[in-house]
């Protein structure tokens, strides 16, 4: 959808590329991109008359095997698909879970105690399918070791959503600091505002808030606050 998981998966390839040009990256598709993905790469396009179950469980894993590909990555919270075990032990599965909100914050998805088990019991299924593990923050690690069991290590490679810093990059705003996230509740956003504001008005802080990204509807706390700070 081009916000969050999308933009963290195209910097990673992008770092990946910088650091290792050598490697080829091939990118599983079924249907065509939403986003732009903007880093050198070759398709396996999934047939139009196969359905998305038939493409995941039999097409890419023929595809995988045939090609003679080393690793598989599934961006998307580890959500691989046990079929993908049969390119194992020669391809290797590696899973990014971002997150485990439903198990954390789970009145955010209004799900129930059950809900929890059956959203746990299907990550669990992506971890055990996955020769390696990673993650985007210390504390989503802590997250997913409490409430999952690990065969492999879990590593953290943080956020990147930018490659480089322009040599020619001339900082306009003074001291900041800088929000790059999304505008619904679960992020905090109307605390970090209404803090900030609070550390502002006590005369704390010198250093301005900058709110990055595509706004999504506002609550109507976070639009006070937000014409408030201006």
């Amino acid at each position: 959808d081009g916000r969050g998981i999308s933009k963290a998966t195209v910097a990673f390839y992008q770092n990946l590329k910088r650091l290792y040009p050598e490697v080829e990256l091939y990118l599983m598709q079924k249907k065509k991109l939403v986003t732009d993905f903007s880093v050198e790469h070759k398709k396996i396009f999934s047939p139009f008359h196969l359905s998305e179950e038939q493409a995941l469980n039999d097409y890419f894993p023929s595809q995988i095997k045939e090609l003679n590909i080393d690793f598989v990555h599934f961006p998307f919270n580890g959500n691989n698909s046990e079929y993908f075990s049969s390119v194992r032990p020669k391809a290797k599965v590696i899973s990014t879970i971002h997150d485990i909100i439903p198990a954390v914050i789970p009145y955010i998805y209004k799900m129930n105690r059950d809900d929890v088990a059956r959203y746990l019991a299907q990550v669990q299924k992506h971890i055990d399918n996955s020769d390696i593990l990673l993650t985007i923050s210390e504390c989503a690690k802590q997250d997913i070791e409490e409430h999952l069991r690990l065969k492999n290590k879990l590593s953290v490679i943080y956020n990147s959503y930018f490659s480089y810093i322009p040599s020619d990059f001339q900082n306009k705003y003074g001291k900041y600091f800088l929000y790059n996230g999304g505008y619904c509740p679960r992020k905090g956003i109307e605390q970090l505002v209404d803090n900030f504001l609070q550390l502002k008005l006590r005369d704390l802080l010198e250093s301005k808030l900058i709110l990055t990204g595509k706004e999504a509807p506002l609550s109507p706390r976070l639009e006070a606050l937000k014409k408030y700070g201006k």
